[in-house]
């Protein structure tokens, strides 16, 4: 075989390890991307442009903004969850009033475990029991119903607290993913019946987003918007381009491993290139002075 073609093996040899190192690293990035366990991190935030309207009444608008404060642990039922924290602020456009409210979701599966809301006249909170949770992975075609128990517990001041307790039952449908247009943006979402197709809400969950892009209400089959995103943003993940630190240094190391492969070949080309004459040997380029006798 002649010198070319054995170049030309060799860099076949050497460029399939370095593509298949490439294909790894987007390999681990689309597995991450793909909802399977949806996960959030204090400091990511999400701004909807909200819509309400009633019968005799226009639209009205306003702004809701939902931030992850924390990550606590919340007794319920005599078990104890891993939760996300969320404070939800909104405000109603024309108007100078802020309504802001606290939110509980597992961190497992972002299953919604209690909603608390104060004014200076009463503090209400529901709590669910077992947590209102998706099923995860997102799959098309997929229905199930959610059942459980909320408890409702309203506080007065000055009198004691009053709560009751009643079943629930809600039926969900994933449809198949599609593209989709809000103002903060383009992105694939996968659209989750909730209810009665003609009297039901349909939320758009994005992966890309790590919530929900709109949600729309449905009234006799027909559709019209409650919130849809306006802004989003995740705080800092640790490790390398955003992944966890386990993923991070392993597609680091897959990558440094191949890339190590490739320095070596192409040293050992860089030599094999160099001829030189008959009995020479490399000397080092520093060596110490022969030792007097």
């Amino acid at each position: 075989m002649c010198g070319g073609d054995r170049s030309a093996r060799n860099s076949k040899l050497i460029g399939w390890p370095l593509v298949f190192a490439f294909l790894s690293c987007c390999g681990v990035v689309c597995v991450v991307g793909q909802t399977i366990t949806p996960t959030w991190t204090v400091g990511d935030y999400w701004t909807y442009r909200t819509y309400s309207s009633y019968p005799g009444t226009p639209n009205v608008t306003g702004t809701q903004n939902l931030e992850v404060v924390s990550v606590e642990n919340l007794g319920m039922g005599g078990r104890n969850y891993s939760t996300y924290h969320l404070v939800i602020q909104e405000s109603l456009n024309g108007t100078d009033r802020v309504y802001s409210y606290d939110q509980w979701y597992s961190t497992s599966d972002l299953g919604l475990l209690r909603e608390r809301r104060s004014s200076p006249n009463e503090t209400s909170s529901e709590t669910y029991s077992p947590p209102l949770a998706l099923r995860w992975p997102l799959e098309p075609n997929v229905t199930w119903s959610s059942t459980g128990n909320i408890t409702v517990t309203t506080v007065y001041p000055g009198y004691p607290p009053q709560s009751y307790t009643t079943p629930y039952s809600i039926r969900f449908s994933v449809e198949s993913s599609r593209q989709l247009t809000v103002p903060a943006g383009t992105f694939e979402v996968i659209p989750i019946l909730q209810g009665d197709p003609s009297n039901g809400v349909v939320r758009y969950w994005s992966p890309s987003i790590g919530n929900y892009a709109r949600i729309d209400s449905l009234q006799a089959g027909h559709a019209t918007p409650l919130t849809v995103l306006v802004l989003f943003g995740a705080a800092p993940r640790s490790g390398w381009l955003g992944l966890p630190l386990f993923v991070a240094l392993g597609t680091a190391g897959a990558v440094g491993f191949f890339a190590a492969i490739a320095l070596a070949w192409r040293r050992k080309r860089l030599q094999a290139s160099v001829h030189l004459p008959a009995g020479h040997v490399d000397q080092p380029t520093t060596s110490k002075p022969p030792r007097k006798g």
